[in-house]
């Protein structure tokens, strides 16, 4: 069931508490005294919050945060996390805020509204070993020891292949 908020430095339950209608699976402080919260809950003090959502410092419920996610009225999230004024949410995601996304979505810290997803990855090979090739959805892009996918929303997949330095 939902889980019970207490004062962190009683102990002591909260009286006035935003009630969740379903389980709390991920928990991220804003880095200004509140929460995002994520899990398997639709409401979250009585407002439409389907599996994400931004608890105040008085862990009221934030009416101007709302990421819209997917078009079903229960999304499950298995985690949340904030950075660089993002929070960066996975589930069975199918879109957010009315705009594609698959399993992943980023959405603006303060309104809920997606932000273009831009993953990083670095290619390092161990010391013995070059970079042969990276494939990209299975196309080749080279030996290169980065890539960058832009404005995600769907599935990729990015592998890749090395060879033995040798020495003469």
């Amino acid at each position: 069931g939902a889980g019970q908020m207490v004062d962190g430095t009683t102990g002591a339950l909260l009286a006035d508490q935003p009630r969740p209608d379903g389980r709390v699976i991920s928990v991220a402080p804003d880095g200004n005294g509140g929460l995002f919260i994520a899990g398997d809950f639709t409401r979250v003090g009585g407002l439409f919050r389907a599996g994400v959502a931004h608890l105040l410092p008085d862990m009221g419920v934030d009416p101007g945060f709302d990421a819209k996610l997917g078009s079903a009225s229960r999304v499950d999230v298995y985690a949340v996390t904030v950075a660089a004024g993002a929070v960066y949410i996975v589930g069975n995601i199918t879109s957010a805020g009315g705009q594609p996304r698959s399993y992943a979505a980023a959405v603006d810290a303060v309104t809920g509204a997606p932000k273009a997803w831009s993953p990083a990855f670095t290619i390092t090979p161990e010391s013995c070993s070059d970079v042969a090739d990276v494939l990209v959805d299975g196309v080749s892009v080279g030996a290169v020891t980065s890539y960058t996918f832009t404005g995600v929303a769907a599935d990729h997949t990015i592998a890749a292949s090395f060879v033995q330095k040798t020495y003469t």
